[in-house]
């Protein structure tokens, strides 16, 4: 049908130009947030563009869902503007014929979104963070070079006077606020880095810790013949190679019975993550198809139930973080994070295409409309 490929269209060009506007937005502000330590590291621009381009994954998994909730809401309300959706209707289309080209987009994103989570994703995450610490380590080399100090993050600044044989660093100095309560500089003769699975360790030999405590003003000092400073990676990144940075395959067999039950448990809640984002599409896709096909009659219901549409999409989104987000990932826990999904895309779909309405509904999304319209500004 011709209303089916105008939809179809509509719903595609708003769908991923939303998905693009929102998610270079974000992507350029982990760049700014980043440019310091990044052009300190001496990254070029094609560095740049590629540590854009690995941490454009992550953002797309968690954008998609809303994104193709906004993109049908758009587009819908691009085709009532004119008119096309009222003379489909008056020609008798029915509403699973205006909901189809809504359930081929929401198949064709939860399938890249699926792709991401399970491969593209953990790739990218291992990658930009190796040119974190790849970064790290040039920022200490130019700081060195210049004489000059470097920003780690926003509570570590390292200063670094000469650089000696065999990778070696001399006359250091490290003003340390990570802790809130007590203020360090730490002095040092020399020292070198040293790569572990935690991150970046400076290892420092034949130096001082002096100390100021916030609440008292009390101070210390503390000498030293070694001592291990963990640099904080860019991001605040501090952890172990994360789950999140390991294949799908890889977690898959570390569930072993060798494995230790704290790390079981971040394993299984990175794999129910992984496997439960994708089904977020289809619910967003089922909840946008009811709101909007059924209710494409006038803009003001547009408004109305998208605000609604809006409210359940982030709830059933928010349901999932929660169920991921901490704690023993219990058969519950991962219960809600692929059921909550579920009932939504099965339930709303099957409203949408029989064209039945949830009498609750309207009156909520008239009353949440008008409620926020009477707020005071």
């Amino acid at each position: 049908m011709l209303i089916a490929g105008i939809i179809y269209r509509r719903v595609i060009v708003q769908t991923f130009g939303v998905l693009a506007i929102v998610t270079a937005t974000l992507v350029v502000t982990q760049l700014l947030d980043r440019a310091e330590l990044l052009i300190g590291g001496g990254r070029f621009a094609l560095v740049l563009l590629y540590f854009a381009a690995m941490i454009t994954p992550s953002i797309i998994v968690v954008l998609a869902p809303v994104a193709l909730l906004v993109g049908v809401a758009r587009a819908f309300r691009m085709l009532n503007e004119d008119r096309e959706l009222t003379i489909a209707q008056a020609n008798g289309v029915s509403p699973g014929g205006l909901a189809a080209p809504i359930a081929i987009v929401t198949a064709a994103l939860a399938c890249i979104v699926l792709i991401f989570s399970l491969v593209i994703e953990p790739y990218a995450s291992r990658t930009s963070q190796s040119i974190l610490n790849a970064t790290t380590v040039s920022a200490l080399n130019n700081a060195t070079r210049l004489r000059s100090s470097t920003r780690l993050d926003n509570n570590m600044i390292l200063w670094i006077g000469e650089k000696l044989p065999d990778r070696q660093f001399g006359k250091i100095v490290v003003f340390d606020n990570s802790d809130q309560q007590v203020q360090r500089v730490i002095f040092a003769e020399r020292g070198h880095l040293v790569e572990s699975p935690s991150g970046n360790l400076m290892a420092l030999r034949q130096g001082e810790i002096q100390s100021k405590h916030v609440n008292d003003d009390t101070a210390s000092r503390v000498e030293f013949t070694s001592y291990a400073l963990m640099l904080p990676m860019p991001g605040g990144a501090t952890d172990q190679v994360r789950p999140r940075q390991e294949s799908t395959m890889a977690l898959l067999g570390r569930c072993g019975a060798d494995c230790l039950e704290a790390d079981r448990r971040t394993i299984w809640r990175e794999l129910h993550r992984r496997f439960s984002d994708w089904i977020q599409v289809f619910a967003c896709g089922a909840i946008a198809a009811y709101f909007f096909v059924g209710a494409a009659t006038t803009v003001s219901n547009l408004r109305q139930n998208f605000a609604l549409a809006l409210v359940i999409a982030i709830l059933v989104r928010g349901m999932g973080f929660v169920a991921l987000s901490g704690g023993n990932p219990s058969s519950w826990r991962a219960g809600l994070a692929y059921g909550a999904p579920l009932v939504a895309a099965f339930l709303f779909g099957a409203l949408a295409l029989s064209n039945n309405k949830i009498p609750a509904t309207r009156n909520m999304a008239v009353w949440l409309w008008r409620h926020v319209r009477k707020r005071p500004v």
